[in-house]
């Protein structure tokens, strides 16, 4: 099992670049997420219909930045399909030619600037499939059994706290063990499914049926950069 971190990026999203995950994995590397003391703690992986030379024009702004120390992957991924909304190439976070079997999975929007508890997050541990007594998580008694009477995969997410996403969860951020999700990742492929939703985050609302680990309350959340107006109406929240 290894760590894999993802962030996607496709040409048919105007609001993420190549830019925004290069600055990204800036943020990762100040806080040594990826590599500590020369040894590689997790893969920064990029899944992408971008070239590699996109990602490595960007990175030459960063060139001299001192915490630029860690390498990462572009994994190349089909286009979106006609009028699919760009979040859908998220379910190449569940399948793609590099991860292997149960590594320990988390997805990471590269508009995102990671701060706080990102260690204990990113190196906690998810029941496995049907399994729930090898995890870091404090899960019920009620749910443990849930878990292997239906031998149930996990998802970890936040709960939206703060009631300004369209979705009940946060899009930002989510784990998982890959391979996990069969069920799920046939459903993702099929375009009479996903067409029922907005965005990927409706569909996994939508159609997920598999154990929900949630976080609590405020231990993951957002804030705004810059804006310290809106942030005090999340802190409100």
């Amino acid at each position: 099992m290894a760590f894999q971190m993802a962030t996607v990026c496709m040409k048919g999203d105007p609001d993420r670049t190549p830019a925004d995950v290069i600055r990204l994995k800036i943020h990762l590397d100040r806080q040594r997420l990826l590599v500590h003391e020369g040894m590689i703690l997790t893969n920064f992986n990029v899944l992408t219909d971008y070239e590699p030379e996109d990602f490595l024009n960007e990175e030459a702004y960063f060139i001299d930045d001192p915490h630029s120390r860690s390498s990462y992957r572009t994994v190349a991924v089909e286009h979106l399909k006609e009028g699919e909304h760009p979040s859908f190439a998220t379910r190449h976070v569940f399948k793609n030619t590099k991860f292997g079997e149960k590594d320990k999975t988390m997805f990471i929007d590269c508009k995102v600037i990671p701060r706080g508890v990102s260690h204990s997050i990113l190196f906690s541990s998810l029941p496995e499939k049907g399994n729930p007594n090898h995890s870091s998580f404090t899960i019920e008694e009620e749910d443990r059994k849930e878990i292997i009477l239906n031998n149930w995969a996990t998802l970890n997410y936040c709960v939206d706290w703060t009631d300004t996403e369209p979705t009940a969860l946060l899009p930002y951020f989510f784990q998982h063990n890959y391979s996990e999700h069969e069920a799920l990742v046939e459903k993702m492929n099929d375009v009479e499914v996903t067409s029922k939703y907005e965005t990927f985050q409706h569909f996994i609302e939508g159609e997920y049926e598999e154990f929900l680990l949630p976080f609590q309350p405020a231990i993951v959340g957002k804030y705004y950069a810059s804006n310290k107006e809106k942030n005090l109406e999340l802190n409100e929240a």
